[in-house]
């Protein structure tokens, strides 16, 4: 079975308190290639194309939560990226997301 999600995301200490995808059964992690399965099999089944894999949903996390304007601080500890990296990635993400802000406020 799968366990998605953690009740430790900041915790210092052992890495399995910190896993997004585990075995629900061990506690063990699951390996990058049984949740790059998964995610093919579920974007199969929904008609996704081209096929997701976690890099893909990586981004894409991270895109969603730069629009929303989660502070880069805090992607960076939730995802692992440091913050100077994710400011270069996502540059584009966070011009366009002010921009929107700005626009919505009718300025």
């Amino acid at each position: 079975m799968l366990k998605v999600g953690t009740q430790k995301w900041f915790t210092i200490g052992k890495e399995k308190d910190r896993l997004i995808f585990s075995n629900e059964l061990t506690g063990e992690p699951l390996t990058r290639e049984v949740v790059a399965g998964m995610l093919q099999r579920l974007a199969k089944n929904a008609g996704v194309k081209p096929l997701v894999g976690p890099h893909g949903t990586k981004h894409t996390t991270i895109t969603r939560m730069v629009e929303k304007g989660v502070p880069l601080p805090i992607i960076s500890a939730i995802v692992g990226t440091s913050v100077p990296v994710l400011a270069k990635t996502y540059v584009h993400v966070m011009m366009t997301a002010k921009r929107e802000a700005v626009r919505a406020r009718g300025v």
